[in-house]
């Protein structure tokens, strides 16, 4: 907060502008920050922790079923996820944004709710279907790439190897 106010202060056209919102600003990102600080290890927990234990149940349980909804669950957390670290920037300034991060956690693990399953069936299933064709086409270019980089990786290592050993 201190790196905004001195780059803030120090254009011309905005002196003053800070101070006068400076109380402002500190007053309501303050219960946000802290709210981050008291749900951020909530929502680890709710959205990792507890998953994990009950998809390791589902499995030990032999139950397909329970197996596939926390299948499902993952899937849509592993895309959320995905979504949050690109938009991480941005969601830093929506206020309470850990608070309506752990209610949407609830609703897509609680059975009660089955907010992942609808998710997925509403949402990611009919996209995946219409785009699976090029997905999996794109998919293996990057595998067939990775491998190509990774033996051109292993032999310019060998060959460096090789140069410092003689």
């Amino acid at each position: 907060l201190q790196t905004r106010a001195a780059d803030f202060d120090s254009r011309p056209c905005c002196q003053g502008v800070w101070t006068r919102t400076r109380a402002r600003t500190i007053r309501t990102k303050m219960p946000t920050t802290v709210l981050g600080v008291i749900c951020k290890p909530i929502s680890v927990t709710i959205g990792f922790i507890y998953p994990a234990y009950q998809s390791y149940k589902a499995l030990e349980g032999k139950r397909s079923d329970d197996a596939a909804e926390w299948l499902t669950y993952w899937v849509i957390f592993s895309l959320f996820t995905v979504f949050e670290s690109i938009a991480d920037w941005f969601i830093s300034w929506i206020p309470f944004y850990y608070i309506f991060k752990l209610v949407l956690l609830l609703w897509l693990l609680l059975p009660q709710f089955k907010g992942a399953s609808k998710v997925y069936h509403r949402v990611l299933q009919p996209l995946m279907r219409r785009h699976e064709a090029q997905i999996d086409e794109r998919l293996s270019q990057g595998i067939a790439t990775a491998r190509s980089l990774s033996s051109q990786g292993i032999q310019l290592g060998s060959q460096l190897f090789n140069r410092r050993s003689s």
